[in-house]
């Protein structure tokens, strides 16, 4: 095997050619980054062609290479590997005169072990082109293609990545099916023939579920979909994005199938929550592999995309509900249920050829694996080679690993990873916090505060067409605000409306007043569209670290769907005539728990727009505040003292940073 491909348990990393082996010193970490440092050495060591002095290691300071006609810097070894690096040094020093070889044993799951002399892990392994192998992992070129992926223009960057756009497209619309289920159960429990069916008899109201059950439907899919995500976050891990995305569907299509066929209301219950298992898959999937396989001009636009697949399944489900509103048969409810299948199988058959991601690939040490799926997400007249890609992925996963090491759940409320885990999770809460419930679906509430049911459906269907038109235009906003501006500010806007819905019921039960209080819902819904509801989602998926953003985005959702339960048991006592009777001045707890967030967001929310991940990395280590963030100039190639500096203003920010790139660009260029 090459140096490259990795068997069960080890990868073994030849440095040097030679006749004997010398010792051979355990050393843990992620395998690419060890990789990297070592080939990096290795090559270094070789064009010296001189014993390299022992000195030029201490275990105070960074490991640093030797620069010797090219400038090959690894300043993020993990503290608690230098002194394994040191031995595996010491070793090559000892023996680097007499031309002997190092091996160095990295163990995948980076516990320290040593190999099993009994039972070798590989059979052979052949000899490696050190300066051939240095090349991918050149450190000027991942500058380069950090450089390209900030500054190429959004339509120059659409049609040169219009292949990775594509396939992020096709993943997201698997979120379509949990945007449809989330309208369509809702609006079955009005359905007659769907209440005959699964409902009770009771005099002088006829056939109704009972509001155990309705509750109980309603959050066996939002549990399943707990569930669901957090098994993503291993699964992802450990299978990769795209087995992951087609076992789920093919799961999907087999648990439609106890929805379709339920005899009874106990089988539809299960089968509800079953079908939140894959949609929890999807739903913090999507996000993760779109910021995963785009460069940063493009990430955030496919991540809002994510949000407009949830609205058109919604929409889809109140066009197929209002077309068999009359129908008074079983297929009034069968057919909604049965229409699920028209998406799982198709998609299932296509994402079985999608790339998988980069990011994963080399994760996992599969580098050459890696440029192949860059190469399939790009076209071949794009400026950055795919190797060039590599090296800046590897460069970013180092520069993690000498923040933290972990990967694992708990690893995400540890360190530096736990202000961006409070950050993820509670930018997806803010949303149920924020008065979703009334606002993302008003149907019950325009009903319960006295609205007839016909207008209450238009009303419905026009604020989900409403969000769709907003969540188009928040692109341009989100390009030209920023992120932070832009969600701070729907937070307040938001809050205000509330309040205002509030007085207005607290005041009159006129019929003038509740059309005006729907018609400042309008005006919620849109706000929320044009802020909160998509932008939250680029957020999420450029917040999390690298080596944790499955289960950083996992435990997003997770905070977002245990917020909904909550939500969704209040909600109904809250705006429920025969219960707590609030009807309208229910908005006044939206109103607080959204004033809430909006303080939250003012002080712990940091702006993401334009940050490669290796910036955001730096800029977390280095503890800086959310509001500092846009004004941070960040180059993270330069040497330790000159890595960050604050400016007094984003404009001088922004100016230095292009300024910085221009620079950088033409030094990395000069004489090729």
């Amino acid at each position: 095997m090459t140096c490259r491909q990795v068997s069960k348990y080890f990868l073994y990393v030849l440095l040097l050619p030679a006749v004997e082996h010398g010792p051979a010193p355990r050393v843990s970490t992620h395998i690419s980054t060890m990789y990297m440092v070592l080939v990096i050495l290795a090559e270094t060591m070789l064009k010296a062609n001189l014993p390299m002095p022992a000195g030029i290691i201490d275990t105070k300071t960074p490991v640093w290479a030797i620069d010797m006609k090219m400038r090959s810097l690894t300043p993020y070894l993990p503290h608690t590997l230098r002194y394994g690096m040191k031995r595996a040094i010491s070793v090559a020093v000892t023996h680097i005169s007499n031309r002997k070889e190092v091996i160095v044993m990295v163990r995948v799951n980076g516990s320290i072990m040593g190999a099993d002399k009994e039972k070798p892990i590989v059979e052979h392994y052949e000899d490696v082109d050190a300066e051939k192998a240095a090349s991918k992992f050149d450190v000027d070129d991942a500058k380069y293609a950090s450089e390209v992926e900030k500054t190429m223009p959004v339509l120059k960057a659409l049609w040169t990545y219009r292949r990775a756009c594509m396939w992020s497209m096709l993943v997201s619309l698997c979120i379509v099916m949990e945007g449809y289920d989330l309208v369509l159960v809702q609006s079955l429990y009005a359905q007659p023939a769907f209440a005959q069916k699964y409902g009770e008899y009771h005099d002088g109201s006829g056939y109704n579920i009972p509001a155990q059950w309705q509750l109980a439907i309603g959050n066996g899919t939002t549990v399943g979909t707990i569930i669901g995500g957090l098994f993503n976050g291993w699964l992802v891990d450990r299978f990769g994005y795209r087995k992951t995305i087609v076992a789920s569907l093919g799961l999907t299509t087999a648990f439609i199938f106890m929805t379709f066929f339920a005899p009874n209301i106990q089988c539809l219950f299960a089968g509800e929550l079953l079908c939140g298992l894959p949609w929890g898959v999807f739903a913090t999937m999507a996000p993760a592999y779109a910021s995963e396989v785009c460069p940063t001009v493009l990430r955030g636009y496919l991540a809002v995309y994510v949000d407009q697949c949830w609205i058109i399944g919604q929409l889809i489900a109140a066009g197929v509900m209002q077309g068999l509103s009359t129908n008074s048969t079983q297929w009034a409810y069968r057919i909604p249920f049965g229409l699920q299948w028209v998406w799982p199988v198709p998609l299932m058959i296509i994402l079985w050829f999608a790339p998988e991601s980069p990011w994963w690939l080399c994760r996992k040490g599969k580098l050459e694996e890696a440029e192949k799926a860059l190469s399939r997400l790009s076209q071949k007249e794009s400026k950055v080679d795919p190797r060039s890609v590599v090296a800046e992925i590897l460069h970013t996963q180092a520069l993690e690993l000498e923040i933290e090491a972990g990967t694992t759940y708990w690893d995400c409320f540890k360190g530096v990873d736990r202000r961006r885990t409070e950050v993820v999770c509670m930018t997806f809460a803010a949303q149920n916090l924020s008065g979703l419930a009334i606002g993302g679906t008003p149907t019950y509430f325009f009903t319960q505060a006295g609205i007839p049911t016909s207008w209450s459906f238009n009303f419905t269907v026009g604020v989900l067409g409403l969000g769709f038109v907003c969540v188009l235009i928040s692109c341009v906003l989100m390009t030209h605000i920023g992120r932070r501006t832009l969600y701070t500010g729907g937070l307040g806007l938001l809050m205000g409306i509330l309040l205002i819905v509030g007085i207005l019921a607290a005041a009159s039960d006129s019929t003038t007043s509740l059309y005006v209080q729907a018609s400042l819902i309008f005006v919620w819904a849109t706000v929320f569209y044009l802020t909160l509801g998509p932008i939250c989602f680029p957020i999420v998926s450029e917040t999390s670290s690298m080596r944790l953003r499955q289960k950083s985005v996992s435990l997003a959702r997770i905070s977002y769907n245990i917020v909904g339960i909550i939500i969704n048991i209040l909600n109904p006592y809250m705006v429920n005539n025969s219960a707590w009777g609030w009807k309208g001045k229910t908005c006044f707890f939206y109103a607080g728990t959204c004033g809430a967030c909006f303080v939250w967001a003012l002080f712990r929310l940091p702006e993401t727009k334009g940050r490669t991940y290796e910036e955001l990395d730096v800029l977390f280590a280095n503890k800086i505040a959310a509001r500092k963030f846009s004004r941070c100039v960040v180059n993270v190639y330069a040497n330790d003292n000159n890595v960050l500096e604050i400016k007094n203003s984003k404009k001088e920010a922004r100016e230095a940073q292009l300024t910085l790139l221009g620079t950088e660009s033409a030094a990395v260029h000069r004489g090729s």
